[in-house]
């Protein structure tokens, strides 16, 4: 017979904590002027981890709702509805900025900021990789916030052995913008044509980046050959788009979206905050053409390095080498071991490795892709070069490991 059926037993009792946590009111955040991609898309990552409701008060032309009132803002420069508001509900604010230069007149918050200092030695020293013993800056005048960036950029240099040379921008005027370009281009060509040649341009940003492009074409000035352009914000929409395609300092901006949810996360807790302002460095250096060259003076050799650098997936031999710039085979080696302190072989190899090392830490490209992509071979041979020049594996260089040596 079977057993009757207890119902006595009590059904499991809700956990009041898990009850009250599913339950509680979403923070409300508000964001402002935040135009970026990757540092939107960071910030709504973090912000839903930690269950805020977010609100873009673009979508709201600057109404702030008082019911339920802001926890906290992030925010990018200075928006005048958003100041208003943080006078009236007293909540705190994440600033992102561009400058370390903070405003007096500016309410108590929290600033965030890019590291321009780092993004001008970093610029110094990918030009110094490059072989460069001259290169330059353009600004303008005045000089705004980024003079801490030019001076990091001229001190690197000269700790380096490289001339830095400056060209600064009069103030413009209410001229037609195509005249006042013009003008401008020949003061580039002046400046440029007395510079001893390759040399190397740090622009502010990549739109004027991009401009000098264009100001060195007019010039009768040949970007890289002569001279080498790097901007700064990788931009793609400009990056890509500009008529020689442009390397540029890459800023980490999913580490500013994240790190700016977490100071206001601690601002909201009452928990200690680190030594503000925090500044964000950057990532390193998108290579594209417009720097994607060695500073020789040997002009044969420099062709050469051009001609291995188009072909690096392509299984190049030296004698190829040598037929595509009509030279002897004996005579161009002898020439590059002059020039570079080594052999035809050595730099198409540094050169694949270092293609392979840049695919490695900007893709997320199998292995066997970016050996074949680089020229480096197969993947086994990705991994044995890695070991043998950095000590660390391609899994480890993805992954953001320090390499001793670069190749």
């Amino acid at each position: 017979m079977s057993r009757p059926t207890d119902n006595s037993a009590e059904p499991p009792k809700k956990n009041p904590a898990n009850h009250a946590t599913r339950f509680q009111p979403q923070p409300l955040v508000l964001l402002a002027n935040i135009n970026l991609s990757l540092t939107v898309k960071a910030i709504v990552k973090e912000a839903q981890k930690l269950n805020w409701q977010l609100l873009d008060v673009k979508y709201s032309r600057g109404y702030i709702p008082s019911s339920p009132p802001p926890a906290g803002c992030i925010m990018c420069g200075d928006d005048p509805d958003i100041l208003k508001s943080m006078a009236r509900f007293s909540f705190p604010c994440v600033r992102i900025a561009n400058s370390p230069t903070v405003p007096e007149d500016l309410p108590p918050n929290v600033h965030l900021t890019v590291d321009i200092v780092s993004d001008g030695r970093l610029a110094a020293e990918h030009f110094a990789a490059r072989g460069f013993h001259h290169i330059g800056y353009i600004g303008s005048t005045p000089w705004a916030d980024l003079k801490p960036m030019y001076e990091s950029f001229a001190g690197r240099s000269a700790e380096l052995g490289v001339t830095c040379h400056l060209l600064r921008f009069p103030p413009p005027d209410n001229q037609d913008q195509a005249k006042l370009f013009e003008e401008r281009s020949h003061q580039v060509g002046e400046w440029l044509r007395d510079l001893p040649k390759p040399v190397g341009v740090f622009a502010y940003n990549d739109t004027m980046a991009a401009k000098l492009v264009n100001m060195c074409r007019m010039e009768g000035l040949s970007v890289p050959e002569e001279v080498a352009i790097l901007g700064r914000g990788n931009h793609a929409e400009v990056c890509e788009l500009a008529p020689v395609s442009l390397s540029s300092i890459n800023p980490d901006r999913e580490g500013v979206g994240r790190q700016a949810v977490d100071l206001l996360k601690r601002m909201i807790d009452g928990r200690p905050l680190p030594k503000l302002p925090l500044v964000i460095p950057p990532k390193g250096v998108a290579v594209r053409r417009s720097t994607d060259i060695l500073a020789v003076e040997d002009p044969v050799v420099a062709r050469a390095i051009r001609f291995m650098w188009d072909h690096l997936a392509e299984p190049l031999v030296v004698d190829d080498v040598a037929h595509a710039v009509a030279m002897g085979r004996r005579t161009l080696e002898k020439a590059f071991r002059t020039t570079l302190g080594c052999g035809i072989k050595e730099e198409l190899r540094r050169k694949r490795l270092q293609a392979a090392v840049e695919l490695l830490r900007t893709t997320d490209m199998p292995l066997e892709d970016v050996a074949e992509r680089s020229g480096v071979g197969t993947a086994g041979q990705l991994h044995r070069l890695c070991r043998r020049e950095f000590r660390a594996t391609p899994r480890q260089i993805r992954k953001g490991a320090t390499l001793k040596d670069d190749a």
